[in-house]
């Protein structure tokens, strides 16, 4: 049945929902997660890496869960079930956190928290911009996650700022409010996709709605070979396992990027440096944006990989003005945006919009992995290595190895199948 709303006004509400839950699970939750590091390992008297654990398994739960079920849940109950579902696992694992007295508790939080975004995260964005436009799908990605990282900025230095003169559960309490209310608006703003609503994707040429599930996706034409073509061949393998290296580097030095600074000696400076991180991915969001329209995701890995890989060299320094800091946020906040922008274009390109969601959920799910081991295996270092070096060196290996598996991999002119 069509929708009493016009196609256009459906679709823009839609992508409120999607920049909503982008701004609440991203930028106030996910992003402030290094802000109660501190805290909590003063006062529980634990390692960093026993705390870094927290955002590894949040991680490994978004990793596992997407690359075995999204898919299959996609289809039995549709977008707007699972965003409300991961909102409230997301909620519930926050009045956990909030009442955690061990790490037990935390590390069950934590698993709330990666079973919730793991209907939230790159997956379910990247399969709704697919849904509802037609054309420009990198940028709006580029967009959902800008406003998400730009309510980190806010969040993390407010969060930053908070913490030294309240304790920190009162802020995980305000975190699972958000969560909760964000999981009513979004039920209200997101009403399924353009064929379950009878209405073309925006940006689509005029003519009948789509009936298919690929040109339900804003596709028109279906094209590609499907997800079972694609496992035999060199290139997917070769992707996935590039996803999977480049989430090492994109998140290991940006999930302790507050510890650094406070290693550094900038205790009280230290938010602020995570800030200008979220900062730089929010303000050059729009610019990978159009980087991987315009000429394709190799170019936005190259530099957000490359950018990482300098990061490193510079904090190996034994002394740091905190001008460099800034500066190494920066790059970091960029090379995070590798993880968000190119998985949809590079799936795209090589690989066609034949079951997107499916492919691109295994591509998301291999990078998920990546990502969860970065900040273990990072504080791992610091721990046990007596500091970051080791880490560093770790770090830029896997970075130019990314570099070199998509200039390699990521080819458009690839033909998997015959036309």
């Amino acid at each position: 049945m069509a929708s009493a709303k016009s196609p256009s006004r459906r679709g823009w509400e839609a992508m409120a929902a999607l920049c909503l839950s982008s701004v609440v699970v991203s930028g106030i939750a996910w992003n402030t997660l290094s802000v109660f590091a501190d805290p909590v390992v003063n006062e529980w008297g634990i390692l960093r890496t026993q705390y870094m654990v927290v955002p590894s398994i949040v991680a490994f739960g978004n990793m596992f869960i997407s690359l075995t079920l999204f898919g299959w849940l996609e289809k039995k109950f549709g977008l707007r079930k699972q965003i409300a579902a991961g909102l409230f696992l997301m909620g519930a694992g926050a009045a956990v956190f909030a009442l955690a007295n061990g790490l037990v508790m935390l590390y069950i939080a934590a698993a709330l928290w990666g079973l919730g975004l793991s209907q939230l995260g790159n997956s379910m964005r990247s399969a709704a911009i697919m849904y509802w436009f037609a054309k420009r799908q990198s940028t709006m990605i580029s967009i959902v996650a800008g406003v998400g990282q730009g309510a980190g900025i806010i969040a993390a230095a407010v969060f930053g700022y908070l913490v030294f003169f309240t304790s920190w559960r009162p802020l995980m309490w305000f975190v699972c409010i958000c969560l909760f209310a964000t999981m009513f608006v979004c039920w209200f703003l997101y009403r399924g996709t353009p064929r379950e609503l009878g209405v073309q994707p925006l940006y689509a040429q005029s003519g009948a709605v789509a009936e298919t599930e690929d040109e339900a996706e804003g596709e028109g034409e279906v094209s590609g070979p499907s997800l079972k073509e694609c496992m035999k061949t060199w290139q997917w393998w070769a992707q996935f396992a590039g996803w999977v290296v480049m989430g090492i580097p994109a998140n290991a030095l940006m999930a302790n990027l507050v510890l650094i600074a406070i290693d550094y000696g900038y205790v009280a400076q230290s938010a602020l440096v995570l800030s200008v991180c979220l900062l730089s991915s929010t303000v050059l969001s729009p610019v990978g944006g159009w980087l991987c329209d315009k000429f394709g995701p190799k170019l936005h890995i190259v530099l957000g990989m490359a950018g990482v890989a300098v990061s490193c060299v510079v904090t190996s320094m034994p002394d740091l003005p905190l001008w460099s800091l800034f500066a190494v946020a920066i790059l970091l906040g960029f090379g995070w945006n590798t993880c968000i922008i190119p998985p949809a274009s590079c799936t795209v390109q090589t690989f066609g919009k034949r079951e997107f969601a499916q492919k691109n959920t295994i591509m998301c799910a291999g990078q998920g992995l990546g990502v969860a081991i970065a900040p273990t295996l990072y504080s791992a270092f610091y721990d046990f290595g007596g500091g970051y070096a080791s880490g560093n060196v770790v770090v830029v290996v896997c970075a130019l190895v990314t570099i070199a598996i998509f200039l390699v991999a990521n080819n458009k002119k690839v033909n998997l199948v015959k036309e």
